[in-house]
């Protein structure tokens, strides 16, 4: 399954578009992402992938702080 999200997202637009706009990920998810990125990605389309979800999570917990 995680196969078809780094799949997705390094070929389909709308997917990583869509991927792009989540809310967050939980921590173990995201953690297993990061790590799993590694051996199945290309190098940009990884730089890419991890800057998505660090971005995600920054903007999570910076709203979540802001409360």
């Amino acid at each position: 399954m995680l196969e078809t999200v780094f799949t997705m997202f390094a070929k389909d637009g709308k997917f990583k578009n869509l991927f792009k706009s989540q809310e967050c990920f939980c921590m173990p998810h995201y953690h297993y992402l990061v790590q799993m990125s590694e051996a199945k990605m290309a190098k940009n389309d990884r730089a890419e992938f991890i800057k998505a979800m660090d971005t995600i999570m920054q903007e999570y917990i910076q709203s979540s702080t802001a409360m």
